[in-house]
Order: structure tokens, then C-alpha cells, then sequence
């Protein structure tokens, strides 16, 4: 159990420094310092920084995937509000671990993991989320939908990224904590595809209020 902690200890340590100083600008002994270890025990679990990346990545992209299923196996009855909470507080929960892992991606290339492998991941568990919560949008209307709710997601990287408990500290939210951030998802959903173009005559007032 000590050395779980520990690897998870290292593991955070190694998101915030690759995630604030790239792949190449994060070392090894500053990794071991802010998990608070020694340079030799770093090694003795990752003997390179190489390992070390192989190991955070893997870790973000397992972690990324058990939420979405969870989220999956709750949507029904989770209704679309709950969805997009649900959905919000995952991805506030992995905020370190994915800007990371966007890092590393894009610095090296990773056997058997890519940004385009997880992106389809992502898009497969959210369209069966937006299925099991409402079954009558049709798979095609899940389909398009999963690409903008996929868009809206990278937005809450700028939300804060862990929500205080009562002593103070920091704490990972969970599905079953009230959510940060309530969107409204019936009427961003219904804008994913019922837009609607302007009118010629509302075209020819803007030309007439904003030319010469």
C-alpha cells in the first residue's frame, strides 16, 4: 500500500511538471523533490523519464475511460442536467492529468497511445452517454452532438481545478458532489442541431447599420 501511494505521489508530481514545464523543461530531480522523495527512489519505480511519461499517460488515458463509463452506466438516470455535470466534474477532476498528458503527446510519440486514439474514445463513451440518457436523439444526432459536447469539455480547463473542503484542503470532486458548474444542456444540445440561418432582411439591416 506505501508503495502505491508513493507511485501515485510521484505520478502527480511528474503531471504538474510536465504539464507546467513541457516534457523537455521538467527533470527528473525536480519530479522527486515536489513528491517529497528521494532522486533514487524515483528511479527505482521509473529508471528513465521516458518510463515516467509512459506511466502518467497511461494512467490518464485508464482513468479517462473508467469515468466516462461510469458516467455511461449512470446516465439514464442521470438525465441531460445531471449528464453535463456529471461530464464537468470529470473533466475538472482530471484537469492535471490531461494537461499533462496533452504535453507529453505532443512533445513524443507514445507506443500505443495517441491523441487521436483517446479523442476517439472520448467521442465513442460520450455518444453512448447522450444515448442511454435520451434514447430517442438516434444514433446519428449522438454522434454529431458527442464532437460539440467534446469541444465544450476542453473549455473547463479554466476552470478551477480543485473545489476546497471544509478544512481548507483540496479535494477531487466525484459524481456525487454538487457540481461546480450548472450548464444549460437542453439548449446546447438543441443549438447542435436546430441552428438556424439568418434571414435575408436580418442580413440587409446589419449591411445597412454597419457599411459606410
Amino acid at each position: 500500500m506505501r508503495g502505491k501511494r508513493r507511485v501515485e505521489a510521484l505520478l502527480d508530481a511528474a503531471a504538474w511538471a510536465f504539464g507546467e514545464k513541457g516534457y523537455d523543461g521538467a527533470t527528473m530531480t525536480e519530479i522527486a523533490a515536489r513528491a517529497d522523495t528521494a532522486i533514487g527512489s524515483l528511479y527505482q519505480f521509473f529508471p528513465s523519464k521516458e518510463a515516467l511519461a509512459d506511466a502518467l499517460l497511461t494512467r490518464y488515458g485508464e482513468r479517462l475511460e473508467a469515468g466516462l463509463q461510469l458516467i455511461e452506466s449512470r446516465a439514464a438516470a442521470l438525465g441531460p442536467a445531471g449528464l453535463a455535470a456529471a461530464l464537468v466534474d470529470l473533466m475538472l477532476e482530471l484537469r492535471g492529468d490531461r494537461a499533462s498528458a496533452i504535453a507529453l503527446l505532443e512533445a513524443r510519440d507514445v507506443a500505443g497511445v495517441s491523441r487521436a486514439a483517446l479523442r476517439q474514445m472520448m467521442l465513442r463513451q460520450l455518444s453512448a452517454s447522450l444515448l442511454a440518457a435520451g434514447p430517442a436523439i438516434g444514433v446519428a444526432r449522438a454522434q454529431t452532438m458527442s464532437f460539440v459536447l467534446l469541444h465544450a469539455m476542453k473549455a473547463i480547463r479554466g476552470l478551477p481545478r480543485k473545489r476546497s473542503g471544509g478544512d481548507g484542503r483540496g479535494r477531487r470532486g466525484s459524481l456525487d458532489d454538487p457540481p461546480l458548474y450548472r450548464p444549460r444542456p437542453r439548449q446546447t444540445l438543441r443549438q447542435a442541431h436546430s441552428w438556424k440561418r439568418p434571414s435575408p432582411a436580418c442580413g440587409r439591416r446589419w449591411h445597412a447599420q454597419h457599411d459606410g
